[in-house]
């Protein structure tokens, strides 16, 4: 993207600078932009899953321009309460194809087989042994932290640990 004149240009296109029209093939010439003044743009926006997007401001000052909204903390409860049920809808919908096995064998019926009570490609399911032990995956994308000494909200965390 491009800044020119106080317009954010996102698609190349043609310009009349000047009175001169010049071709939208300008934006492949840096040199030829420079000169007529048009300058690079990005814009720097807040981590959608936890702010807001607040007040735009635009910095023209340096050889790009950057278009940058200030950031709003969302509410935590609310968030918690979405990564639960992010968490929670994940799992049901994994093993939803395969419940009824548990169900069938806890009736009587016959065992769950061993290619589905053994799941192990990611090594979070166990045997299944009749207990009430359970592995819960959590999405690390969600729940992550760069360094494991970095202090961390427990409510972000793993539900369990191992």
């Amino acid at each position: 993207m491009w800044y020119f004149n106080g317009q954010i240009i996102k698609t190349p296109k043609a310009m009349v600078i000047s009175d001169v029209t010049h071709p939208k093939g300008i934006f492949r010439d840096s040199a030829t932009l420079t000169s007529l003044g048009i300058k690079a743009y990005r814009e720097v926006t807040p981590d959608s899953r936890y702010y807001w997007n607040g007040e735009f401001t635009v910095d023209t000052s340096g050889d790009e321009v950057v278009g940058t909204y200030a950031s709003t903390a969302r509410d935590v409860a609310t968030l918690k309460a979405n990564m639960l049920e992010k968490a929670r809808s994940t799992v049901a919908s994994k093993l939803a194809d395969i419940d009824w096995y548990w169900s069938r064998a806890a009736k009587g019926g016959t065992a769950v087989p061993s290619n589905i009570a053994t799941y192990n490609e990611d090594g979070s399911f166990k045997e299944y042994d009749g207990t009430r032990t359970f592995t819960r995956n959590i999405d690390m994308c969600t729940h992550f932290t760069a360094n494991p000494t970095d202090e961390v909200d427990p409510a972000f965390v793993s539900l369990v640990a191992d």
